[in-house]
């Protein structure tokens, strides 16, 4: 892990799971809203209540568009 994610944001990492054939494990992050709370606007159904990656820099990347899209839909 390199740089934190946002504020609000929380993360966790699954686990090798030897009965999947050894799939590798993923992370994921989770937002800190509601999606069916926030203000019903065009474009709320682009965004996701939790993301996931194979690599922390990935998360890391997919997390910085959900929160630039979420501060374009909700000001």
């Amino acid at each position: 892990m390199s740089a934190p994610l946002p504020d609000g944001w929380t993360y966790f990492r699954s686990e090798v799971d030897p009965a999947t054939s050894g799939q590798l494990p993923r992370w994921y992050a989770t937002a800190p809203y509601h999606i069916p709370q926030l203000p019903q606007v065009e474009g709320r159904k682009k965004l996701d209540q939790t993301v996931s990656a194979p690599t922390w820099a990935e998360l890391h990347r997919l997390v910085t568009e959900q929160v630039d899209l979420y501060r374009t839909l909700v000001p």
